[in-house]
């Protein structure tokens, strides 16, 4: 049961406090999940803090405070997220861009998308699947139906055009030499679900730790502030880059690249008929243009401004679409913003 004496205290305290916002899903706080979660195990200032921002109004007889309990979660997640012991995990320096990596052209260079991940089912051959990103010095990010059930052999990083005999890349002179990690272990979302393709997140911790020294290795960021995680993203250009390696073995040995756009949440969901695998997923993509281009699992990005510096975040992941790409129906990517909290308590040092 509730401790009834911590949610009388609670109601009190706020009670000259609770704003009359408007909201979809106004409610008693105590059908809030979240909102009964804090109120009976975090009794503290920051708990009270929430109720005032995310007050409704209050409950008619009862006089009950109402929250928005959609913003009540999203808010105590970020509360959780800036506070999480592992955030000093993910890198301070990533998806960095400079002169020196970006040349230009619709053919990505071997320094342009550093953090680029090739994953394995077998290297002979090679018998590359999926695509990822590095996030850290021993994790990469992907999609769970890359890996779910199935033996991952190896993920290689640091590549730009596959061939056969395994040479170093040459480009303009300079030649850069990519690596095979072997997997330790490979981490999918407990709550996938293959046949709706929700949740469609996983990790892979490698064996060893890469090296950053090298132009062509490299993490990408990831949405780790509120800020960032709560930027608009709908009309913005975003990027996916890849060999076109899909479940259907389409391929091409030289890393692409291509620029889209971000369809917004209403559009995306009538696209798919509001099914239910959208809550947490962003639509991207035009008539000519999307996923295609990039793997299974590969990031979909966005270059931000921060402090005058431009950064890389990744934003998605490639995780389904239309059967025939480019007809205009948008690609479905998994929402990196709503998995930050699981990312972090899922990696480990």
């Amino acid at each position: 049961m509730y401790s009834l004496i911590a949610l009388s205290i609670l109601v009190l305290v706020i009670s000259g406090g609770v704003e009359g916002q408007e909201c979809s899903d106004c409610m008693n706080y105590v059908k809030c999940p979240e909102a009964v979660s804090r109120a009976v195990n975090e009794r503290n200032n920051i708990t009270l803090q929430l109720f005032r921002d995310t007050g409704c109004g209050y409950e008619r007889g009862t006089r009950m405070p109402k929250v928005c309990c959609s913003k009540f979660q999203q808010e105590a997640e970020d509360i959780r997220i800036s506070n999480h012991p592992n955030l000093g995990l993910l890198p301070k320096r990533c998806g960095e861009i400079n002169d020196q990596r970006i040349i230009g052209g619709k053919q990505a260079d071997p320094y342009e998308f550093p953090w680029m991940a090739l994953i394995a089912r077998s290297l002979q051959g090679p018998q590359f699947t999926c695509g990822g990103s590095i996030i850290n010095e021993r994790y990469i990010l992907t999609a769970a139906h890359c890996v779910f059930q199935r033996r991952i052999e190896a993920v290689r990083i640091g590549e730009y055009e596959i061939n056969p005999k395994n040479e170093p890349d040459c480009y303009m002179g300079a030649c850069v030499t990519h690596k095979d990690f072997e997997v330790e272990l490979s981490v999918v979302h407990e709550e996938y679900n293959q046949m709706l393709v929700t949740n469609d997140i996983a990790l892979l911790r490698l064996t060893e730790l890469m090296d950053f020294q090298q132009d062509n290795i490299y993490p990408i960021c990831l949405p780790k502030t509120a800020q960032l995680r709560n930027k608009p993203l709908a009309y913005q250009t975003a990027t996916v880059a890849g060999w076109g390696f899909t479940e259907a073995y389409i391929k091409s040995s030289i890393l692409l690249k291509v620029d889209i756009p971000i369809v917004t949440v209403e559009d995306c969901r009538n696209f798919y008929n509001r099914h239910e695998g959208t809550d947490k997923k962003l639509c991207a993509g035009t008539i000519g243009k999307d996923s295609c281009g990039g793997d299974s699992g590969g990031p979909l990005m966005v270059k931000v401004s921060d402090n005058k510096t431009v950064r890389v975040i990744q934003y998605g992941l490639v995780s389904s679409g239309p059967v025939r790409c480019g007809s205009g129906v948008p690609g479905l990517y998994t929402e990196i913003s709503k998995y930050m909290g699981w990312i972090l308590d899922n990696i480990t040092p």
